[in-house]
């Protein structure tokens, strides 16, 4: 309740200051491709090494984008996204266990409140900031630990042209523990993305 309460004020803020100056608002779709790990790496006291590596999702979805005046743009996303990591344990140094690649994945409902800044060029315009990303689960592939909501910070750079079409690279790192297993540390997402979008 805390989190969604300071989101609330977050946008409302952000609302207020678009309001004050001359904006525009405009509605856009983005589709893409992502990829994600989870960390840190950890070892169990009997020699287990449980170590993460990159799974890859869609990221699907649209936004809204609020200019304010010249230089700055609020965009606020609602996206589907997948997130997680394929565990590759090392065995080594514990008992004999077979070899196995274990998928951790979770798609989850996400959405960005970027506050960017407008960069302007002869053929369009580059914007680059970031926001807070709260983050919902939706649906496990594999259950395992407790995946739950998720607050992380989106970084956010793009370049839009001027009919409308653009190309944008995000970095999102989770602040939140989505898994937890006994004697592991809490575990957390970080991911990134390129996507393509259209802004009508």
């Amino acid at each position: 309740m805390k989190s969604l309460l300071i989101l609330l004020f977050f946008i409302h803020s952000l609302v207020a200051c678009c309001q004050e100056k001359k904006s525009s608002v405009s509605f856009g779709l983005k589709l893409g491709y992502g990829m994600t790990t989870l960390g840190p790496n950890y070892t169990e006291s009997n020699g287990y090494k449980h170590q993460f590596i990159l799974t890859s999702g869609a990221r699907v979805g649209g936004y809204l984008q609020i200019m304010s005046g010249k230089k700055f743009i609020f965009q606020p996303e609602l996206l589907l996204v997948v997130k997680g990591a394929h565990e590759s344990p090392d065995f080594s140094n514990g008992p004999p266990y077979p070899t196995y690649d274990y998928p951790f994945r979770t798609s989850y409902i996400e959405i960005p409140l970027n506050l960017l800044v407008k960069l302007p060029t002869p053929g369009g315009f580059f914007s680059l900031g970031g926001g807070p990303a709260p983050s919902f689960p939706i649906y496990r592939y594999i259950y395992s630990g407790t995946a739950g909501f998720e607050m992380g910070i989106n970084f956010l750079t793009g370049y839009q042209w001027p009919l409308g079409f653009s190309v944008n690279l995000n970095f999102t790192k989770g602040l939140s523990n989505v898994q937890q297993f006994p004697g592991a540390p809490g575990l957390k997402n970080s991911s990134i993305g390129l996507t393509a979008g259209y802004t009508f």
